[in-house]
């Protein structure tokens, strides 16, 4: 994803009703984003990959 290339730096992201991006890029956006804290996203696009890297990275979500 182009968000992931472009921001190297991103901090936190808001994909709370973002109908284009599911479970899958959720997940690239995660595990791509190294300096990721924060990520606003429904439980349903969270795979269980993406959640075990965020609580050993202590990315914090909110739904």
């Amino acid at each position: 994803m182009a968000l992931c290339k472009n921001c190297k730096h991103l901090k936190s992201v808001d994909l709370l009703y973002c109908n284009g991006i599911w479970v899958e890029g959720v997940e690239f956006v995660i595990l791509n984003s190294p300096e990721l804290r924060n990520v606003h996203v429904e439980d349903r696009k969270l795979s269980e990959a993406a959640r075990r890297w965020m609580a050993s990275k202590f990315i914090e979500v909110q739904s």
